[in-house]
C-alpha cells in the first residue's frame, strides 16, 4: 500500500519529509459527514487500451474501498475508443 504521495522510486519528486496518513476508515468516514453533504462519486473505467492491466478489477477495488468511508460508487465501463470520445 503506497503511504506517501510520490513513492521513493521517483526520487525527482519524493519527499521524505512527508509523515503518511495511517489508514482508519473510521476516521475517514467521520471527517466525511461533517463535510460532504452528497458522497456520490462515478468512475469511468475502460476495459482496455489505457496501459493498465485489469482496470476493472482496480476500479472494484477502489469502489470497496470509498465505500467503506461512506461514498456510493457506481463504476461505469466503457471500451478504450468509446471513452476517448466522451
Amino acid at each position: 500500500m503506497l503511504q506517501v504521495p510520490t513513492p521513493p522510486a521517483f526520487a525527482w519528486a519524493y519527499n521524505n519529509s512527508l509523515s503518511p496518513y495511517p489508514y482508519d476508515p473510521a476516521k475517514a468516514k467521520s471527517l466525511l459527514k461533517k463535510l460532504v453533504t452528497n458522497a456520490k462519486l462515478t468512475f469511468y473505467v475502460t476495459q482496455g487500451g489505457s496501459g493498465m492491466l485489469d482496470p476493472v478489477a482496480m476500479g472494484t477495488a477502489i469502489q470497496a474501498d470509498l465505500s467503506a468511508v461512506g461514498f456510493d460508487v457506481e463504476i461505469k465501463t466503457f471500451e478504450w475508443n468509446t471513452f476517448l470520445e466522451k
